[in-house]
């Protein structure tokens, strides 16, 4: 089309002379080294020709609607109809995804400015998996840019994603159940659904990010077992059981949600798995497995996704590993493992991923690391111990990532303390300790952080408090549940 129109080409020192039908005149500049040869100015002349003839940026489709689809654990699909241009092809059309903390990208100046781009320009792309590695936040704004061959863009209608608690599960080893209640995401109070019985002293319960359906390490039966959850009552349903090894006890995803790890505690492997996203199947990976110290007990991963840390309890350390983004299986880093303090049972790193802590049953102590940035290893730093009170049993940062909190077994409380991220030194809050009875031995937080709700395991209970805005825990009620809970977790939805 654009050949039709074009008369000639002239060369005049640094500058190209286009002369169309319409006798219009467009100067170009002409920069010698970028040609191999010069009748290549002709192609270059006619791209330039091409860009000036566009008047128009493409139009979004469907009015620039953006949908939240197909809703998973704190995640979603974030879909769209491809947009159209008077002089691009709709195949050749590119699209980008931008995020914000902030309802500040609307217009494709303001997503540039101010958005956080989370893929590269692609073609004929019209959905984008949203997963804990593309979430910023309770609440975040989402938008896309869609460019045509020109250059120009427009933006798409924004929408927000709030993430929600909906439901509440604790699982309880001597009555081998789970106890299900609806959350109330304004005040944070349980509601009973239902008790779920199944497996055989289970150590651990785990949600991966967007799926529906919830995995149970059943230790006594070397099986984790794999429910079906119905995101309309949060009722569970057994599907299936997979060989997680002689002794699986703690279970973790990567960001994503697309492949599942388990520790062996008997062998001290991590067995690595594929999951089906549609109904949690697993497939073991072709590795299958990797070695770690002895006894893995707890498994974490860093906020980018990128690797995987097995605390290992009768070792005295913390194997580390890095994770294949594209196969999803394990390999050790350099330095394969750190020394932690004696018989470590948990760890928990800051929202950032810059300091990780690790909590010492026998010594009764944290363990105080600092997180290479580029290599994922660990490293002690500073003060190389924290003292924390007796029967230290798990323990948690806020999503903040500016308080970090203990559960303490045997003392019977709660340890409360401030972050400071720039040098990773924990301080005790005003009131150091809070009064809980009945053994608390695990704790979480909603995605939000306004609630924190603990298990104990000797009171047959899970309690809840509120979160004030100096990092305070304000006690609100406990709510019965089966014999000796040991594990929590919380499904949270998109709004």
């Amino acid at each position: 089309m654009i050949e039709s129109v074009l008369i000639r080409v002239y060369r005049l020192g640094a500058w190209l002379i286009i002369i169309s039908l319409s006798n219009c005149f467009i100067f170009y500049p002409f920069v010698e080294k970028s040609l191999e040869k010069e009748n290549n100015a002709e192609k270059y002349a006619l791209a330039a020709l091409y860009i000036l003839s566009d008047k128009e940026a493409p139009k979004p489709g469907n009015g620039g609607t953006l949908q939240k689809l197909n809703p998973g654990n704190a995640a979603f699909t974030l879909s769209w109809s491809g947009g159209s241009d008077d002089k691009t092809d709709s195949s050749s059309l590119q699209y980008r995804v931008y995020v914000s903390v902030s309802d500040n990208i609307r217009t494709a100046g303001e997503v540039e400015a101010n958005g956080e781009p989370l893929n590269s320009f692609t073609s004929s792309l019209t959905s984008l998996e949203i997963t804990t590695l593309r979430i910023r936040g309770t609440v975040s704004y989402y938008n896309v840019l869609v460019m045509d061959s020109a250059g120009k863009k427009s933006a798409y209608s924004s929408v927000s994603a709030t993430i929600i608690p909906k439901y509440f599960y604790a699982l309880n080893q001597t009555d081998n159940s789970i106890s299900i209640f609806s959350i109330n995401k304004a005040t944070g109070n349980l509601t009973t659904v239902a008790t779920l019985t199944g497996g055989n002293s289970p150590s651990s319960i785990y949600i991966p990010p967007r799926g529906n359906f919830l995995y149970q390490a059943s230790t006594g039966e070397n099986k984790i077992r794999l429910h079906s959850l119905d995101t309309s009552t949060g009722n569970l349903t057994f599907v299936n059981a997979f060989t997680g090894g002689s002794g699986v006890i703690s279970l973790i995803a990567d960001q994503e949600g697309r492949y599942l790890y388990s520790a062996d505690s008997t062998s001290s492997k991590l067995y690595m798995f594929k999951i089906n996203s549609s109904d949690g199947t697993l497939t073991a990976l072709s590795a299958g497995s990797v070695a770690t110290g002895s006894y893995p007990i707890h498994l974490s991963t860093d906020p980018t996704g990128s690797f995987l840390y097995s605390i290992n309890r009768d070792a005295d350390a913390v194997s580390q590993f890095v994770i294949n983004y594209t196969t999803g299986e394990l390999t050790s880093l350099v330095v394969s493992s750190q020394a932690t303090g004696s018989k470590p049972l948990q760890a928990s790193i800051d929202p950032l991923g810059t300091y990780a802590f690790s909590v010492n049953s026998t010594e009764n102590t944290l363990s105080n690391f600092k997180i290479d940035s580029i290599r994922g290893e660990w490293k002690q730093y500073a003060t190389l111990t924290t003292p924390v009170g007796s029967g230290a049993a798990s323990i948690l940062f806020h999503p903040s990532g500016s308080y970090f909190y203990v559960a303490e077994s045997t003392s019977n409380q709660i340890r409360q303390m401030s972050f400071d991220k720039t040098n990773g030194i924990l301080q005790t809050l005003a009131t150091p300790t809070l009064t809980q009875s009945g053994s608390p031995s695990y704790i979480l937080f909603d995605g939000g952080g306004k609630f924190l709700y603990c298990v104990n395991k000797t009171g047959n209970s899970v309690s809840l408090y509120t979160v004030g805005s100096d990092g305070s825990l304000a006690f609100n009620t406990s709510y019965a549940i089966g014999n000796s809970p040991v594990h929590g977790i919380i499904y949270h939805t998109v709004e």
